[in-house]
């Protein structure tokens, strides 16, 4: 049984509301008639039982909130997790893996995508936010600069 599942199976003793999460120690109301827990170890328990279903979700969302296309379907996600070993060594420790797009202008999509550590992540990351403050630098130099409007351009 995994550790983070031991939670369920601690649960209350009879002398607890019936109206509460059976979870020991939660004091929230049920979630709904037919669950014994409430909304945040009902969420717990079903990120725990489907940890490929969650990874594409957060991986969605982070598209969403990034308005980047998200074409990549759930089996293809699924595929390409179990082929890098994604799933078994993801985080945010130096050595555990992330997903990276490898043309940052295109979204996430089948052929868009590769796993490499939090470390190289991180220096891919570094490395395009220092072009982009040279490029700007460059522009400065030669008298354009961004924030003040140009009196020639119409809008």
């Amino acid at each position: 049984m995994p550790a983070s599942l031991e939670i369920f199976y601690q649960l209350a003793g009879p002398g607890k509301d019936a109206s509460l999460c059976v979870v020991a120690y939660c004091r929230s109301k049920r979630c709904g008639n037919y669950s014994r827990l409430c909304h945040k170890h009902k969420s717990h328990k079903w990120r725990v039982e489907n940890p490929e279903k969650y990874a594409y979700n957060n991986l969605k969302d982070s598209a969403r909130k990034r308005r980047l296309p998200m074409t990549l379907s759930f089996p293809e996600f699924l595929s390409f997790v179990r082929d890098t070993g994604y799933m078994e060594r993801k985080g945010n420790m130096a050595e555990d893996l992330q997903i990276d797009r490898i043309d940052a202008t295109r979204g996430y999509e089948e052929g868009n995508l590769r796993v490499v550590t939090t470390t190289e992540n991180t220096v891919k990351g570094n490395k395009e936010r220092r072009k982009a403050e040279y490029l700007e630098s460059l522009l400065l130099r030669k008298g354009y600069n961004p924030k003040v409007p140009d009196p020639n351009i119409p809008f």
